[in-house]
């Protein structure tokens, strides 16, 4: 769900990991054989969303802005976001995209930022129930042929009741993504 034109203020929290750029090796490690690296920084925006009238549950979803900023010199290359809210007993809901384009990538050119907004679509109340007295986790990874490129990263999510509406409020929550030592 793609928002153009919409800027969220000042970055208070903000991820700097250094990339391969295009290769599918882990994040923050420099790729073999590379001559250059390209610096990705990703932020995370929690925000709430109250259902529309025609929703099945009159619950609010968490919905989550990635911005994704190369500030290299060469292009960041990934074919799949893998997006997890995770109550953290086995019963995540996982999600992918892929780009729509011909050539089947995603593309960040040196000094671009994009914008990718992710939600929990209708699931919430369930994953709230599952998490139980536990924090709600959001996972992003990035991958390339099937191999992580960036992530997986994870952050606690906010508790809903704190978060502004996502129709009504251009600053979400920051979340403070860390970079998962599983992998």
């Amino acid at each position: 769900m793609c928002r153009p034109g919409w800027l969220v203020g000042t970055v208070v929290l903000a991820w700097f990991l250094m990339v391969a750029s295009g290769c599918g090796h882990k994040a923050g490690q420099q790729a073999r054989g590379s001559t250059g690296s390209s610096p990705i920084e990703i932020e995370a925006f929690a925000f709430r969303e109250t259902p529309g009238l025609d929703a099945p549950i009159d619950y609010p979803d968490y919905t989550v802005l990635l911005r994704l900023s190369n500030r290299g010199d060469r292009s960041f290359v990934f074919d799949k976001m893998k997006v997890t809210w995770d109550p953290g007993n086995g019963k995540a809901l996982t999600g992918t995209s892929t780009p729509g384009e011909s050539n089947g990538l995603f593309q960040i050119e040196p000094g671009q930022t994009e914008e990718y907004w992710e939600t929990s679509a209708g699931r919430t109340a369930f994953l709230l129930h599952d998490a139980g007295d536990k924090p709600l986790y959001f996972q992003v990874e990035l991958q390339r042929d099937g191999k992580p490129v960036l992530g997986p990263a994870r952050a606690p999510l906010p508790d809903l009741a704190s978060l502004s509406d996502v129709h009504k409020d251009k600053m979400g929550q920051p979340l403070s993504l860390v970079e998962s030592a599983s992998r």
